[in-house]
């Protein structure tokens, strides 16, 4: 009796709990509450137009009502519907409302209240297909001309967008190909007149079938350059060297052409009257028939002085500062004077020289000289420019015999 007393009072209390438990939630599930969430805005589908600028995404909605009611709404999956399938062309302003399935809820408040939307009419056109190839192929093959599949697709999107497409354009890469190029994919992008790519459009179809026909090439051969001048340096310089970089260059062309080459030539480079060794950009002169990788070379010229040597015969040495009252013999009377300089300096002193015999002057200086005798004197020179360098003179001495009156 009494264990069936005590399961009794057992089921009672359980029973209490759960009613406590039920009375709980009835009283927070009846309680008014405010939630935000945060909901995409779904906009609908606009006849023959297309949307070219959209804004806001997102919307922040306000809700309020009992806590189980709210409990119901599932922001990832709610959104806020926005019809634009009666706008017009250009930009609008749509109010933004909320319509909720859940009861027991309102919606207080949306912000932004106000979605702005861009409208455009949607074109399509036709336009040309234009390919071009991107990279080098293996050397022993040229590259013909693209070939797509397809030459004309169509592009679709804002008509403002869509009046301003060109064409449409590809590259293909051919970079180390030894042989045609067959049924390479090829995508396309829509380019204006300038090839700046057009935004905002659709290019159906997006890529081309391309195929690149190659030819190959005639047969190569090294031939080293040679620099070819014209005129002549100042008077007074000369070309010491001359030295082309590249040094050689491929050619190619048929054999019976290329055969007979031994070099190849650049354009005639001018260096009259040049003082100072100088560089220039000298262009190849390729013979008809022929190609060649190198089309131009820089050659650089070295300009020099041009010291040459010049000896004057027979110059006839003169005594200065003879002691008086003294007869005097000199042995041998002339020398020969070797100088060497820049050659115009030199061909001016000859010119000198010939119209003035005592230009170029040989002398000995006898003021040291105080009594008679035999004296052994050394030649010296005058007359001549600080940038004339003396060679020789022959003989050095000369002999004086002085001897009293």
């Amino acid at each position: 009796m009494i264990e069936r007393i005590l399961q009794r009072g057992t089921w009672v209390k359980v029973l209490a709990v759960l009613l406590a438990l039920y009375m709980w939630y009835e009283t927070m599930a009846g309680q008014w509450e405010t939630r935000v969430f945060d909901l995409r805005l779904e906009f609908s589908e606009a006849p023959g137009k297309i949307v070219t600028f959209k804004n806001p995404d997102m919307v922040r909605v306000t809700f309020e009502g009992l806590a189980r009611a709210l409990d119901k709404i599932d922001p990832a999956r709610l959104t806020v519907p926005v019809d634009i399938s009666s706008l017009e062309p250009g930009t609008n302003q749509v109010p933004i409302r909320l319509d909720l399935p859940v009861g027991g809820v309102t919606v207080s408040d949306i912000y932004p209240q106000v979605a702005v939307v861009a409208l455009d009419v949607k074109e399509t056109k036709p336009v040309s297909v234009k390919v071009e190839t991107r990279g080098v192929p293996n050397e022993e093959f040229e590259a013909q001309a693209p070939v797509p599949d397809i030459t004309v697709v169509e592009v679709s999107g804002p008509r403002t967008q869509v009046e301003t497409v060109a064409s449409v354009f590809g590259t293909v890469d051919i970079s180390g190909a030894a042989g045609t190029i067959v049924d390479r994919m090829v995508p396309l992008t829509a380019v204006d007149a300038q090839n700046n790519t057009v935004p905002n459009v659709e290019v159906n179809p997006s890529q081309v079938s391309v195929s690149v026909p190659m030819k190959s090439r005639p047969p190569a051969k090294m031939v080293p350059v040679r620099a070819e001048t014209r005129g002549a340096p100042k008077t007074g310089y000369r070309v010491k060297a001359v030295h082309v970089s590249p040094s050689s260059a491929k050619i190619r062309g048929e054999s019976s052409v290329t055969g007979g080459l031994s070099y190849i030539a650049t354009e005639k480079i001018d260096v009259t009257d040049r003082t100072q060794t100088f560089t220039y950009p000298a262009n190849l002169v390729i013979p008809q028939g022929v190609t060649s990788e190198t089309v131009r070379v820089n050659v650089t010229v070295e300009i020099e002085e041009d010291i040459v040597q010049k000896t004057f015969a027979g110059v006839f040495v003169q005594i200065q500062s003879l002691p008086v009252g003294y007869a005097f013999n000199l042995e041998p009377t002339t020398v020969d004077i070797t100088i060497e300089g820049r050659r115009d300096v030199i061909e001016e002193i000859e010119r000198n020289v010939e119209e003035n015999s005592d230009y170029l002057e040989a002398f000995i200086d006898a003021s040291w000289i105080k009594e008679p005798g035999s004296h052994k004197m050394v030649v010296n020179v005058r007359g001549l420019p600080s940038t004339v360098r003396f060679e020789s003179i022959v003989p050095s001495h000369v002999i004086l015999e002085l001897r009293e009156r």
